[in-house]
């Protein structure tokens, strides 16, 4: 469902004729409706809301500040991948506890940035970055939350999503073990506060036959 629809062979968005927006700001323009997305949102916020999970927005699907501040309004959290994004995201009011930092390539910088801002938890690509963030941390006397992330295998060939420790179809599961041992040699990350693992399902459309 959106607010997007036609009256008379005109095109709105909620009330307003996108014709009259683009005459008066001109084109090309971004259009989006508020309701839109609150409706979305509240939607997968109500479905979840038995379990109690922090329903994150992807920065990096729209950066606009304004539709960020919207959600964070809704109490949506925000899922960032540099430090540029996590920016935006506590310039629109994000609750750090709220903000989940993903991404390959993390650079130093922008891991002890996010953990002096107090972010939720870090999506841990690979064994390297599992050791770099407790190193990092304990250089600036703080502790950091992390997750391994696991790309579950596919049915589907044409999805292929992966990272350092499950990029090659059927390695979630030594991906896992992978994880397992690594916390188990070196129980001594005092820095690292070790999280379940997280798993990521693909958007995108099936192939065609």
């Amino acid at each position: 469902m959106d607010y997007f629809n036609y009256k008379n062979g005109e095109l709105y968005c909620e009330d307003v004729p996108v014709a009259a927006i683009a005459e008066k700001v001109g084109t090309p323009a971004y259009v989006y409706s508020k309701a839109t997305l609150v409706h979305h949102y509240r939607q997968i916020a109500e479905a979840f809301g038995p379990v109690k999970a922090t329903v994150c927005y992807s920065v990096k699907s729209c950066a606009n500040i304004h539709i960020c501040k919207l959600l964070v309004e809704q109490g949506c959290g925000m899922d960032v991948t540099s430090g540029g994004e996590l920016y935006r995201a506590l310039e629109a009011g994000t609750d750090p506890k709220k903000i989940i930092y993903a991404g390959v390539g993390k650079t130093d910088v922008e891991i002890v940035d996010a953990i002096n801002a107090g972010i939720a938890a870090f999506n841990i690509e690979s064994e390297a970055e599992i050791e770099n963030i407790d190193r990092l941390a304990g250089q600036i006397g703080k502790t950091a939350v992390g997750a391994l992330r696991i790309n579950p295998d596919y049915a589907e060939a044409h999805v292929n999503l992966g990272n350092a420790l499950s990029q090659i179809p059927g390695r979630q599961s030594e991906a896992i073990a992978e994880y397992q041992a690594a916390v188990r040699i070196r129980p001594d990350y005092a820095n690292l506060v070790r999280e379940p693992i997280r798993a990521l399902r693909a958007s995108q459309p099936p192939a065609e036959k």
